[in-house]
């Protein structure tokens, strides 16, 4: 008999059974894709594909780290730390905004980030945010984020952990 979760594994979420997998795409090497533009756009998607054809909640993810790490590369960034899991944050539907303000020179996060794929999975994210001259990007460490349980009912994708985050003036 199947769990009541949906998640393949009795008494595991499906949201914990995807980030473990995640865990061991990232850590494995699996995810360590050619970027955009390097000429291998077929070794890339073809990545994705196999990741879909296993869980389809397993690939959204690996899409979201692997967007983070060409996005930090295109930016001259820093490569993540080994083993850390990377989400792309960067939908800005109506509802509950997500700011940035600046004092004493540090930048800080205040309030909602909706559609957070890998909400209690990635130990770090890029988030967009509203700030006084336009939208801007952040990179965040999640273990200050507080992820809002129930606030995106996605059935068929439960395991992508995708919800709503709170922002309390995250540096």
């Amino acid at each position: 008999m199947a769990p009541e979760d949906g998640s393949g594994q009795r008494g595991a979420p499906a949201w914990q059974v995807t980030a473990q997998a995640f865990g061991e795409a990232v850590d494995s090497g699996r995810l360590d894709l050619p970027l955009p533009g390097s000429g291998r756009t077929r070794e890339r998607w073809a990545a994705f594909a196999d990741l879909a054809a296993e869980d389809l909640s397993l690939a959204r993810l690996a899409e979201g780290h692997a967007d983070a790490v060409a996005i930090l590369a295109e930016l001259d960034g820093p490569p993540p730390v080994p083993g850390s899991r990377w989400g792309v944050w960067a939908a800005h539907p109506p509802g509950p905004k997500l700011e940035a303000g600046c004092h004493d020179g540090e930048w800080r996060l205040r309030g909602t980030k909706r559609y957070c794929s890998g909400a209690r999975s990635c130990t770090h994210a890029l988030v967009t945010a509203a700030a006084p001259d336009g939208k801007r990007l952040f990179a965040v460490p999640a273990g200050m984020l507080a992820p809002v349980p129930g606030t995106w009912p996605a059935t068929g994708m439960t395991g992508s952990d995708t919800l709503d985050v709170d922002f309390d003036e995250v540096p």
